[in-house]
């Protein structure tokens, strides 16, 4: 099993033991120095390139979730439309599980392919404006 998916797993519903807030950019923060310290330790960032495209895929599908192409990572796009909320994390686990689903769906090309047209015709939407 990848490590992230392991990772994610173990989290899930007990935040507090791994971060001091349920707080989706403090555990976007907890898997960059997760990546680090595998990387200090020999370890490749990802055990397989399909782990890659995996959050790679996630990225884009938040992205046109909430039609947002800027420079923003999924942390921060998911920060920025759920800054009210107190428990981020929650939201991540479930926009997570529906992500998950349409990935088995239709798999990473296809999320990749539907997220470059989306961004094209938002940068055309926008250029009309």
């Amino acid at each position: 099993m990848a490590w992230f998916l392991r990772v994610i797993g173990e989290m899930r519903g007990k935040t507090g033991m791994y971060l001091r807030e349920p707080s989706v950019s403090l555990f976007k923060a907890f898997l960059g120095g997760y990546m680090s310290a595998r990387f200090d330790l020999g370890l490749p960032s990802y055990d397989s390139d399909t782990e890659r495209k995996m959050l790679d895929g996630f990225h884009y599908w938040i992205a046109m979730k909430f039609d947002s192409y800027g420079s923003r990572d999924w942390s921060s796009i998911i920060d920025h439309f759920y800054s009210h909320e107190e428990d981020t994390m929650s939201l991540f686990y479930s926009l997570w599980d529906q992500y998950l689903k349409e990935y088995n769906q239709k798999g990473y090309k296809r999320i990749e392919k539907d997220f470059w047209e989306a961004k094209k015709n938002y940068s055309k939407k926008t250029r009309e404006l």
